[in-house]
């Protein structure tokens, strides 16, 4: 079974936010940049309205924490699209496929053909608009849902995930 679907600078940023929220390592890492400079800040501005008997300070210090939280989002977003667009992703964007074989999964896309053993596939994520199938902690196979242009993902991943199951019995994929 083949499905041929487009990878777009989006499902690149969709796949590296959802490593975000979901990589313990990666998630720690995110909150200490949040957290290192908002709030001590935050707590200093406070401690400004609490000093200065000015409850408008320490409101606008509980402010400034969450407006800065918000921009923090937005800002690792905008750099990801830029890093999709611009940087070495180039070669995995654009028209891919991926076939199952009895030994194993082929991806290809434009300049890429890989093999992948069954026992190499970790497990099998959906996150809304997205499949991925992890082949490490970091590393995954992207299937967007809504590019799929032959094939039947839900169908393929259905398949997928039995191959993974009877290949490796003490496999649970999430």
């Amino acid at each position: 079974m083949v499905l041929r679907y487009n990878i777009s600078p989006d499902d690149i940023v969709a796949f590296n936010l959802f490593l975000l929220k979901n990589v313990p390592a990666m998630r720690r890492s995110a909150f200490w940049v949040k957290w290192r400079l908002t709030f001590p800040l935050c707590v200093i501005i406070m401690g400004m309205g609490v000093y200065y008997s000015d409850p408008r300070i320490a409101v606008a210090g509980v402010l400034f924490f969450a407006l800065t939280h918000v921009r923090f989002n937005r800002r690792i977003r905008r750099h990801l699209m830029k890093q999709a667009i611009e940087g070495s992703s180039k070669e995995i964007l654009g028209m891919a496929e991926v076939e199952i074989k009895p030994d194993g999964l082929i991806s290809r896309s434009l300049h890429i053909e890989t093999k992948i053993d069954w026992e190499k596939i970790d497990r099998i994520e959906v996150d809304g608009e997205r499949t991925y199938i992890f082949l490490g902690e970091r590393r995954a196979i992207v299937l967007p849902r809504k590019s799929v242009t032959e094939g039947d993902c839900d169908a393929f991943i259905q398949m997928v995930n039995g191959k993974i199951l009877s290949d490796s019995p003490n496999l649970i994929p999430k």
